[in-house]
Formats: C-alpha cells, sequence, structure tokens
C-alpha cells in the first residue's frame, strides 16, 4: 500500500506546487507591466529570487546559517524522493 500511496502524494504536492506558481503568476500579471526579454527575465528570476530572499535572512547570522541547512536538505530530500518513490528508481543491491 505504501508503495502505492508515495508516489500518488508525491505527484499530488508537485501538482499543488505548479498550481501555486499559476496562481502567482497570475497575481503578477496584475501588476505594471514592463518590457523584458522572456528567455532574459526567466533566466534571471531565480537570481533575483535568491538574492532578495537572502537580503532578508542574512539580517540575523544564526537563522542564515540555519536556513541554508534547512533549505538544503529539504531541496536534497524532494529530489531523491522524486527519483525513489515517484520515478521507482531503486538502488539495485
Amino acid at each position: 500500500m505504501l508503495e502505492t500511496l508515495l508516489p500518488i502524494l508525491i505527484f499530488t504536492a508537485l501538482a499543488l506546487a505548479v498550481i501555486g506558481a499559476v496562481r502567482r503568476m497570475r497575481l503578477w500579471r496584475q501588476g505594471r507591466p514592463s518590457r523584458v526579454n522572456l528567455l532574459q527575465g526567466l533566466a534571471a528570476m531565480p537570481r533575483r529570487y535568491l538574492v532578495d530572499l537572502h537580503h532578508v535572512v542574512g539580517r540575523d547570522k544564526m537563522i542564515s546559517n540555519t536556513h541554508v541547512a534547512t533549505a538544503g536538505g529539504f531541496v536534497a530530500a524532494a529530489v531523491l524522493m522524486i527519483l525513489v518513490h515517484g520515478l521507482g528508481i531503486a538502488n539495485p543491491c
């Protein structure tokens, strides 16, 4: 049962993340338009987000270090979870 439930939960979480991203894009589109090259704008978005986020988090050194460990662990766990439970890639040993 767990082998069936985990992929369903993982892909449901991914679908909800996509839905959340679409909602956020709709909110962004309500703002004032500006001319931005689509590819350059998309390429700059992760860097801009990370810079803004880390300026806020960097105000407190302890929280900054905690954020790095937490975010890195979450990203690694999410990637491994998708590979193992979502796509069925497992260690053959």
